[in-house]
């Protein structure tokens, strides 16, 4: 038999801004709906997502029925593999959608903290 303790950091979501300050065009910004992902990349991290939560199902009955602890890492494995590779995914459309923004590229102290963040992550 084996016990598996998972220890796993919350995710946090940060805003970041790419505004100059007073920017007529800032508040308009902030009132409309940000929207990151596109129909095709949303519906191939849904997809991907969909099929870790699969993975994640068959473990928890791997632990269950009291399999092979050596099996059960092997899973493990392929999660943490997925989840990253889903996460990637999402790192190239969020800096796409940032770098798209005319107002990021002109601002040092907006690039800056794009690259923070990601360093972060």
């Amino acid at each position: 038999m084996c016990a598996l303790w998972l220890r796993t950091p919350p995710l946090r979501l940060v805003s970041l801004k790419c505004s100059v300050p007073g920017d007529p065009e800032d508040a308009e910004r902030k009132n409309k709906r940000y929207r990151m992902l596109s129909a095709e990349t949303r519906d191939d991290l849904l997809r991907r997502l969909s099929k870790i939560e699969g993975q994640t199902r068959g473990i928890q009955r791997m632990i269950a029925e009291g399999r092979d602890c050596q099996q059960v890492l092997n899973q493990l494995a392929s999660v943490r593999a997925a989840t990253r590779r889903a996460s990637i995914e999402l790192i190239k459309a969020y800096v796409m959608e940032r770098l798209s923004d005319p107002t990021c590229l002109q601002n040092e102290e907006a690039l800056q903290e794009i690259v923070s963040f990601l360093l972060h992550i």
